[in-house]
Order: C-alpha cells, then sequence, then structure tokens
C-alpha cells in the first residue's frame, strides 16, 4: 500500500524557519499531506511505514500534539490495560511501552498557550532550536505551521470530529490536571477495565506530576535528559512544570493575545474549548443530564397522557410539534441545554446525557463519584450498577412515584400507567411519523449546528 501523500518543501530562502530550527538545515523541512503537516524532509519512510502499519480491531492508538500529555497518558493507559502492574512497568521505558499497547482510540490535547511554552522548553533543552530563538518569536512560527508537528488545529478538529465514536476517548491535558481520578475511571471504562479501590489510589499517587517527574522510566533521563545542564546549571528535566496556566510567566501580553485571536478563529463553530486557566472550585456541584429530544418527547406525552395532563384526542405527532414550538411545559428546550452545555467545563459542572448511562452506567457512575468527591469500592460500583438498571429501578416504589399516584395498571382501563415506561433509546421510531421525526431532524440540526453537541437518537454498537 504506497504513502498517497505528496510533500512540499519549505524553501530555504524561508530564513526565519530555519534561523530558528539550525539542526534541519542538512535534511531540510516539509510539510506532508492535505494537513501539510510540517516534519523533516526525510521523514518520508518514518511516515510510509507508519501508514502501511497493519489495522487489527483490539488495537488502541494513543494520539497527541507535542507536549499535551503523552507520556502522562501513556503510563495511564498501559498500566490500566497491565492491570496496574506497576513492577513490569519498569520493564521498559514509556517511548518502549507506548507501542505494546492493545487497545482502541485515545487522543489527549491541551491548551496551545501552555502547549507552546511547554514544547519550546523542550526543543531549547535538547538543542534543537537556535539559543538565540525567543519563546515569543518561537510561537509566532507555531500560529503560522512552521514548526515540527503543526498545524495544531487540523489535527486536534479530526479527533474532535470523532469524539462521539465508542471507539474514541478525547481527554484534555487540563481533564487530568483537574479531576485525574475521573480520568482514570473514564479511561479504564474505555478499555473494559474494572479498577479496585486501592489501583485507584496507587495510580493516583503514580500518576500525579511529582511522582512521574522523579520516575526515571518516563521522565526520559535514561534518553539524554536530565535534571540540570552540566554546564550551565539550568534544569533540561523533560518534565518541567505540568501546569496549566504556565504561558503567563513566559509569553508576552501581545503574542498571548495573538495566540487568543488564533484559537478563537480555529475553534468558532467546532463546539470545542480549551481552556487556558482552570477555575477555583466554590462549593455548590452541578449534574446536569440531557437527553435526545425524540425520545424525551415521546416519554414526556406518554408521561403527561398517563396523568390526564393532555387532551385525549392529541396525538404525539402533535405533541413534537408544539415541543418544537417552545409551545409545551418545560420549553424551550434547546435554549436550556445549551446555556449548560456551554458551562461544562468548569469545576462544578458535571454534564452527562442519559444515552451516556445507557451505554456505560458504571463509567457514568465512577464520573458522579469523582465529580462530588467520593471514592466507591467495587462492591459499591456492583450493588449501584445493579440498583440503577431499568428493570431495578422500574420496581422500586421509592423512585417509580406509584406511591405519588402513578400506577402500574389504570384502575378504570387495565392501561398500563407505570411513570418509568421502557427507558431505551431509539423507542421514538415506534410512535413518531417519518415526516414528523425528520422535522425534528432538521430543528435538532438547526439548534445544534456550531455548537459542538451531538445528541445521540441511536446508540451505535460497539
Amino acid at each position: 500500500m504506497e504513502f498517497p501523500y505528496t510533500s512540499e518543501p519549505i524553501p530555504a530562502s524561508e530564513e526565519a524557519v530555519y534561523a530558528a530550527f539550525p539542526s534541519y538545515r542538512q535534511h531540510g523541512l516539509a510539510m506532508f499531506g492535505p494537513d501539510r503537516v510540517v516534519y523533516s524532509a526525510d521523514a518520508l519512510p518514518i511516515l510510509q511505514k507508519l501508514y502501511q502499519t497493519p489495522l487489527h480491531a483490539d488495537d488502541l492508538w494513543l494520539l497527541t500534539p507535542p507536549k499535551c500529555g503523552t507520556t502522562w497518558m501513556s503510563e495511564l493507559a498501559w498500566l490500566v490495560n497491565h492491570d496496574c502492574d506497576f513492577e513490569a512497568a519498569k520493564s521498559y521505558l514509556v517511548p518502549d511501552r507506548a507501542h505494546f499497547l492493545d487497545m482502541p482510540v485515545i487522543y489527549v490535547v491541551r491548551n496551545p498557550k501552555d502547549a507552546v511554552v511547554s514544547f519550546y522548553k523542550m526543543l531549547q533543552n535538547n538543542k534543537t532550536l537556535s539559543p538565540e530563538l525567543t519563546v515569543d518569536q518561537y510561537a509566532e512560527l507555531y500560529m503560522a505551521d512552521r514548526c515540527i508537528s503543526t498545524p495544531f488545529f487540523s489535527n486536534v478538529l479530526q479527533a474532535w470530529k470523532q469524539r462521539n465514536h465508542p471507539n474514541m476517548l478525547f481527554v484534555t491535558f487540563e481533564e487530568m490536571k483537574q479531576d485525574l481520578r475521573g480520568v482514570i475511571n473514564r479511561v479504564a471504562a474505555h478499555l473494559g477495565k474494572q479498577l479496585t479501590e486501592k489501583q485507584l489510589e496507587q495510580l493516583e499517587r503514580h500518576l500525579s506530576f511529582e511522582s512521574m517527574k522523579d520516575n526515571q522510566w518516563v521522565n526520559k533521563e535514561n534518553l539524554g535528559y536530565r535534571k540540570t545542564d552540566s554546564s550551565t546549571e539550568e534544569s533540561q528535566a523533560f518534565m518541567r512544570k505540568g501546569q496549566t496556566g504556565d504561558w503567563k510567566n513566559n509569553l508576552s501580553t501581545e503574542v498571548a493575545q495573538k495566540m487568543d485571536v488564533w484559537m478563537e478563529e480555529n475553534l468558532r463553530g467546532t463546539g470545542m474549548e480549551l481552556v487556558t486557566e482552570l477555575p477555583k472550585k466554590h462549593h455548590v456541584d452541578v449534574i446536569y443530564v440531557v437527553r435526545n429530544p425524540k425520545d424525551a418527547v415521546v416519554s414526556f406525552y406518554k408521561m403527561l397522557q398517563n396523568n390526564k395532563t393532555l387532551s385525549p384526542e392529541l396525538t404525539v405527532d402533535q405533541y413534537a410539534e408544539l415541543y418544537m414550538a417552545g409551545r409545551c411545559i418545560s420549553t424551550p428546550f434547546f435554549s436550556n441545554v445549551l446555556q449548560a452545555w456551554k458551562q461544562r467545563n468548569h469545576p462544578n459542572m458535571l454534564f452527562v446525557t442519559f444515552e451516556e448511562m445507557k451505554q456505560d452506567l458504571r463509567g457514568v457512575i465512577n464520573r458522579v463519584a469523582a465529580h462530588l468527591g467520593k471514592q466507591l469500592t467495587e462492591k459499591q460500583l456492583e450493588q449501584l450498577e445493579r440498583h440503577l438498571s431499568f428493570e431495578s429501578m422500574k420496581d422500586n416504589q421509592w423512585v417509580n412515584k406509584e406511591n405519588l399516584g402513578f400506577r402500574k395498571p389504570d384502575s378504570s382501563t387495565g392501561e398500563r400507567r407505570a411513570f418509568m415506561r421502557k427507558g431505551q433509546t431509539g423507542d421514538w421510531k415506534n410512535h413518531l411519523s417519518t415526516e414528523v421525526a425528520q422535522k425534528m431532524d432538521v430543528w435538532m440540526e438547526e439548534n445544534l449546528r456550531g455548537t459542538g453537541l451531538e445528541l445521540v437518537a441511536e446508540l451505535p454498537q460497539k
């Protein structure tokens, strides 16, 4: 299978680029593929080999732009997939272990203002950059797609578009900084692993920045990185600070503002947000749950029909029309949902979908526990999974509202009037006409366009 992409050399006349990267003068730099990704001009054999690598159903690809949490996530994914075997992790350096991951796809991204500073410091330490090049000058080249592994956004946004695919886990460096346990649980759920409380505690300690920084198997000291330069005594650690917001100590105000504009232009309409500072968490916690409106409208219609709120002549299609027009109780639907969606990255907000709960209940239980600062044992997780199953909830008089007037059969007609009806995703197909279902598709597309929120009307098969 031939590598289908061509390369375009960055001409030697672009002196600003080669002055910044003097070590690449010999072989030159080139842009590869439709996204014009910058690598050394002699990288073609490596790219061909990567392109021709056979794919298997049980593979995992760990993908990140440079300095966005690659080592951190590699260590996490390897340990989770190898049953937290910390001793075996000392048998290989992280670059060697990363080749042996046998799992789906995990993509990690970091806000580019911190990523550009971190990458600059690393390239400066390994003598790739001109010693005269400032971090501001490097940031300008980074935004102009004239640095190794740029352009940044074309790669990131390809992964973002696939974030809801069942084989993709999309994670940010900032999420790992803010809620490491929550990300550990998400990775474990993605890989089909169950962690004990002891393993979670071990992983949290092991993956802390201080622990990783002093771990020779991941900090790359054995690959030529040293804690201090022997001649200048300056720090040359591969893992430098691991902070969010450190860009403020390095970038000038002018360049930081340029990066803000660059980020806004590239992220506009995608629904993706890259957090450049972590807000301080206050006391009140919020959990917001949304369901795809095609199933929600059918379920709400059935409930209102059961408790005699609706006219008995009103059909579900007619109700759906009123629902889209914002003429039903608790509508308009999207104005409320999108307010919550905009706050999804706030540390006090957990945004969950009904479909996520249907598809991965244990994963959502772990996310809720992490959000509330609670640690659950394996026994508690199993009890919660059983207790929260639809069949269990449906028969539990303390939650199914039978004691509040909802009854399993209507006393006069014998019809089922359960508050919890089916709890399915995709049941709308059994109730809405094709015409109204298509109208709802258009209504959803119009309201969700450019927000980045996707509401799944049917659960895909993994």
